[in-house]
């Protein structure tokens, strides 16, 4: 680790191969309507987006209450891991020189999040219906901690966090950084037993889209009477032809399989380009034409 990187990937730039062609991927912006075509290593990324701040002794006091506060119980010890991690290179700017310091900030925690990134390395790999099924069977649980991973670590959640929490300063980074461990772990532990899947092999004539969110909860918008979301059901496009949509109500089969038609593509894709927050990726620029009242004018 002797050199920084600046941009750093909120969406897993391999997994964006998934949709390159002649290693390009179209990009479109919801904000401006512009397109661009670029390599997937260009896109979906911003500077030090897991820069850590080094934090005082009482920060890492109120870091551990907020821990304590958004864990589950069942994820407490799990969570605690990552929180000793950031405890431990806080404590590393006493020792360090400015230098190593700064390059301990911005890629510290670089490991930490590729070994998350590697339970979805087969995943991603996977085209047909049969592959996916074999990594589930030996991988579920992992495979489901990555998804959730994926929706949660966003520029859009992180967002959407900081308007709930309105928090300041270096705790609010911190904070930025351990929510999407905090929830994804809670989820797992919670969740896991009774986790679906249903593997959707596209047969129509489009793409799966995806975006910067690329992992959307297609029921987000059914609300309690408290205003909260009741359901969670996510939609994952794992590529172009494939993706995956996974439940959380106990079915007799883990695993089940459906074709998508043209009728039904239609469906997904509004839910993908609905959910992103500023871009939409596809490998086919003229695909987005069929969309165009989610985009503002542009070229």
């Amino acid at each position: 680790m002797n050199q920084i990187t600046k941009g750093q990937h909120y969406v897993w730039r391999h997994y964006l191969e998934n949709w390159q062609v002649d290693n390009k991927v179209c990009r479109k912006s919801k904000v401006d309507g512009k397109t661009i075509s670029t390599n997937s290593k260009n896109v979906l990324k911003e500077g030090y987006f897991y820069e850590l701040p080094f934090l005082t002794l009482q920060e890492l006091i109120e870091l551990w209450n907020f821990l304590e506060v958004y864990s589950f119980p069942e994820a407490l010890e799990l969570n605690s891991v990552f929180y000793k991690l950031i405890f431990d290179l806080s404590r590393l700017g006493d020792y360090k020189d400015e230098e190593e310091v700064n390059i301990i900030a911005k890629h510290g925690l670089e490991t930490f999040f590729t070994n998350i990134e590697d339970y979805g390395k087969g995943l991603i790999c996977c085209k047909i219906d049969d592959d996916i099924r074999k990594f589930i069977a030996e991988n579920g649980d992992k495979a489901i901690t990555f998804i959730l991973f994926q929706y949660f670590r966003t520029r859009k959640m992180r967002d959407s966090q900081r308007a709930v929490l309105n928090l300041s300063g270096s705790i609010k980074t911190a904070i930025d950084i351990m929510l999407p461990v905090i929830f994804a772990n809670n989820l797992t532990l919670k969740l896991s037993h009774k986790c679906n899947f249903t593997i959707l092999t596209n047969k129509s004539k489009d793409d799966f889209f995806t975006s910067d969110q690329p992992v959307m909860n297609i029921k987000g918008e059914i609300l309690d009477e408290d205003g909260n979301v009741k359901q969670l059901e996510l939609l994952y496009p794992i590529g172009p032809r494939i993706a995956l949509l996974i439940s959380f109500e106990e079915r007799e089969q883990k695993v089940i399989s459906e074709d998508i038609d043209d009728s039904q593509i239609d469906f997904y894709n509004d839910c993908i380009v609905n959910n992103a927050h500023q871009y939409v990726i596809t490998s086919n620029e003229k695909l987005f034409d069929r969309y165009i009242n989610f985009f503002r004018n542009g070229t």
